[in-house]
C-alpha cells in the first residue's frame, strides 16, 4: 500500500480518511509507521492494502491474538483461558489452534490440488514409460531377423544395444521438446498453485527433465538389452 500510494514521499506523516472504510464521521488519522507485507489467509494471494489501527480507537466484534510460546503450544491453551477468564468471565474463546494448523488450513485447497496434479503426473509418466517400452519392444520384435543378420555379419552386442537405445531416445527427446514448449506456454495456468517458486523455475524444469530422462532410459534399456542378446542363428530362422 505504501509503495502504491506514496512511492516517492513515503506515507509517514500523511493523513488517511477511513470514514468510507469504517463508518461515516470518523476523523482522518495520521500514519505513524509502515510494516512489511503480510498474508493472513491465503499464502498464494496477492498482498492487500491493510491498515493497522489502535484497538482503543476502533472497536471490533472479535479479536485474534497470536502468542509466542516455548515448547508445545497446545499445552498453553488452559493457561490462556484462565488468563482471559481472570480479566472477564463473559469473554468467549474460540478457534484456538497452532500456527501450523492455521497455515495448513489456509493451504489445504492448494495442497489438495498439488497432490492431485502430482498423481496425474505420475500416471502420465507411467503411461509414457509404458508406451516407450512397448514401442521399442515391438520394434525389436519386428527387426529380429534384421538384428540377427547384423550380428551374423559381425555387429557387436554393444553396437546393437547402442543403436536400439538411440532409436528410443530420439523419440523421448522429441517428446521432451514438445512437452517443455507446452509447459512454458501453459505455465500461467499453474501460477495460482505455486508458492515460493515461479512457474518457470529452472531448477524444477531441470529436475523434471532429469526424472523423465532416467525413466526413458530404463524403458529403452530393457528391450535394447534383449535385442543385444539375440542369437543370430535363431534370429535367421525367425519368420
Amino acid at each position: 500500500m505504501a509503495r502504491r500510494y506514496w512511492p516517492d514521499t513515503g506515507p509517514v506523516g500523511h493523513d488517511l480518511d477511513l470514514s468510507l472504510a469504517i463508518e461515516p464521521g470518523y476523523a482522518p488519522v495520521e500514519i505513524v509507521g509502515v510494516v512489511g507485507d503480510v498474508k493472513y489467509d491465503d499464502m498464494a494471494a496477492e498482498f492487500g492494502n491493510d491498515i493497522y489501527v489502535p484497538y482503543l480507537q476502533f472497536g471490533y466484534p472479535c479479536y485474534y491474538f497470536t502468542l509466542r510460546t516455548v515448547g508445545d503450544p497446545l499445552s498453553m491453551i488452559a493457561a490462556v483461558r484462565e488468563a482471559v477468564v481472570a480479566v472477564n468471565r463473559e469473554l468467549p474463546i474460540s478457534d484456538v489452534m497452532t500456527m501450523e494448523q492455521r497455515i495448513a488450513n489456509s493451504t489445504s485447497r492448494t495442497r489438495f490440488l498439488a497432490v492431485l496434479l502430482a498423481l496425474f503426473a505420475m500416471l502420465a509418466l507411467g503411461l509414457a514409460v509404458t508406451g516407450v517400452y512397448g514401442l521399442i519392444a515391438y520394434s525389436v520384435a519386428q527387426r529380429t531377423r534384421e538384428i540377427g543378420i547384423r550380428m551374423a555379419l559381425g555387429a557387436r552386442s554393444s553396437q546393437v544395444l547402442r543403436q536400439t537405445m538411440c532409436q528410443g531416445m530420439r523419440l523421448v527427446i522429441m517428446g521432451g521438446v514438445i512437452g517443455a514448449s507446452a509447459a512454458c506456454i501453459l505455465n500461467r495456468l499453474m501460477h495460482s498453485l505455486l508458492y515460493g517458486v515461479s512457474a518457470t523455475d529452472p531448477l524444477t524444469f531441470s529436475a523434471v527433465a532429469l526424472l523423465l530422462a532416467i525413466a526413458a532410459l530404463l524403458a529403452c534399456y530393457i528391450p535394447a538389452r534383449r535385442a543385444s542378446r539375440i542369437d543370430p542363428m535363431a534370429a535367421l530362422r525367425c519368420e
